[in-house]
């Protein structure tokens, strides 16, 4: 894949995350650009049709609150990211390599959100159990009253 189209595949997903249309993400281009990109030039970019200076970089950086590592992050282990010009295709192992040992920046990003995930576990382990417990005494009951019923009925036409 191109580097454009893995930058615009990114942009696309950072895009949908923060609930923006293209047209919203285009007008919010202005603020960092000094004039808006038409809705058309969103789909271009997000189609991998499209090219990016330094400039608008920053923009869709400052836009989507993302690092610009983000952007360059392949989907997959197994992306081969095609180097312009003749130049020495990445695959995706060695990139996130770099990205998450060169300098740290996008771990350092991710731990707040990774904390936020592991933290809770332990609670919610417990509430798990607690609900499971529950569960099994209920189904503990359901039983003892169908065994109850059954010898009922069987009193009952004895």
């Amino acid at each position: 894949m191109k580097v454009q189209e893995l930058v615009g595949r990114r942009l696309q997903m950072a895009r949908e995350s923060t609930g923006l249309t293209q047209e919203q993400l285009g007008e919010m281009m202005a603020s960092f650009l000094g004039k808006a990109w038409p809705r058309q030039q969103v789909s271009l970019a997000e189609s991998g049709k499209r090219e990016f200076t330094a400039v608008e970089m920053f923009a869709l950086c400052m836009a989507l609150t993302r690092p610009a590592s983000y952007f360059f992050l392949p989907m997959q282990v197994e992306d081969v990211i095609e180097a312009p010009q003749g130049g020495t295709n990445v695959n995706g192992d060695w990139a996130t390599g770099v990205q998450l040992t060169g300098g740290g920046q996008p771990w350092d990003a991710a731990q707040p959100i990774v904390a936020g995930i592991v933290q809770p576990l332990p609670e919610q382990l417990r509430r798990i159990e607690s609900l499971a417990k529950q569960v099994r005494e209920q189904v503990s009951i359901i039983r003892r009253t169908v065994t109850d019923a059954k010898k009922a009925d069987v009193d009952e036409f004895a």
